[in-house]
């Protein structure tokens, strides 16, 4: 089933789109990164259990390291489109400020991958936007419990923490329009990230409900 979706998506276009030929070191760094693909498929048993583990068919040791806000974000933007409606009965424990934490420390860790991996992996800079483009949806969820255009959640934290030109917020929306390998983007979002998940972690108080949406 997996195989076949891949398959539907590259057909018109929608899969992730490379301009440079694949290697080891890609593959290397679609698992590191979570690339590997961009959906995941679970039985109604897995999906009602509210286990990482299970929902996106990781490794007991890879969940510990999930933390409370990406199963949550996942299904606030998910629709029942035939069948039975089960995204409500999902169980989803309170987000933490722990989890901002964990957060921070994946999402981090796979932007230093891009910085060390950048001379050997052509498509470090993708790496880094994509790993960008998730901090922001994980801390914007913190604050809302829902999802909203990237758009919208980077002028959300431009507010926050700088809306200069050339920042690495302004300069994500501008490489998704028009791409170009950027180490200096790739070196500048380690900092981003660190004032990202630190303002979230202190800006709300915790432990939070996640299907609460908030103004």
């Amino acid at each position: 089933m997996r195989d076949t979706i891949s398959d539907l998506e590259e057909r018109p276009g929608l899969g992730k789109q490379y301009s440079h030929r694949r290697g080891a070191l890609d593959a290397i760094a679609d698992r590191v990164t979570a690339n590997v693909r961009s959906f995941f498929v679970c039985t109604r048993g897995d999906l009602l259990s509210g286990d990482p583990a299970r929902i996106l068919d990781i490794s007991a040791l890879q969940a510990r390291f999930v933390d409370r806000v990406a199963v949550p974000s996942i299904l606030a933007s998910g629709i029942t489109i035939w069948g039975e409606h089960l995204l409500p009965h999902v169980p989803l424990p309170p987000i933490r400020r722990f989890d901002v934490a964990k957060a921070f420390f994946s999402l981090f860790n796979q932007a230093l991958f891009a910085v060390v991996a950048y001379p050997f992996l052509p498509g470090a800079t993708r790496y880094a936007m994509d790993t960008l483009k998730r901090s922001i949806h994980n801390c914007y969820f913190c604050y809302h419990s829902r999802a909203e255009q990237l758009s919208e959640e980077v002028s959300f934290f431009q507010q926050s923490i700088g809306r200069a030109a050339g920042s690495p917020l302004a300069q994500l929306m501008e490489l998704r329009t028009a791409y170009q390998p950027s180490f200096g983007f790739v070196l500048r979002c380690l900092p981003t990230l660190v004032r990202l998940h630190w303002v979230t972690a202190w800006d709300n108080h915790f432990p939070r409900d996640p299907r609460l949406a908030r103004d």
